[in-house]
């Protein structure tokens, strides 16, 4: 404090020289002291609900891709059934065409 007080000669008031050394903070008042808790709790409140919001969102999209797979799964399985029903009714109307044929030539065979 001394120091500063000789280099800045007696120009300076002693109150400057003493907020220089203790480096004072201006002074706040409580309503704006409250204003800014305030404003602090509900900073807070927005940044909590945000990340709930992005947690509902992210599983949202989690599910609705477990969704897709399953229905990307289930059509594959009907895909693989229709291609079985096709062929067991390929293979139904070659057995008819040969039960046909059997009895065709056993209708001959008879005669």
């Amino acid at each position: 404090m001394t120091a500063l007080s000789s280099q800045s000669g007696n120009n300076v008031p002693g109150s400057e020289i003493v907020d220089k050394v203790l480096k004072k903070k201006p002074r706040v008042s409580r309503k704006e002291a409250r204003r800014s808790a305030r404003e602090i709790q509900l900073e807070r409140e927005l940044q909590a609900e945000r990340l709930e919001r992005q947690a509902e969102r992210e599983t949202f999209e989690r599910r609705t891709k477990q969704f897709e797979e399953q229905i990307e799964i289930q059509q594959s399985k009907l895909q693989t059934q229709d291609t079985k029903f096709e062929e067991m009714e390929a293979s139904q109307h070659r057995l008819g065409a040969t039960v046909r044929d059997l009895a065709a030539r056993m209708a001959g065979n008879n005669n």
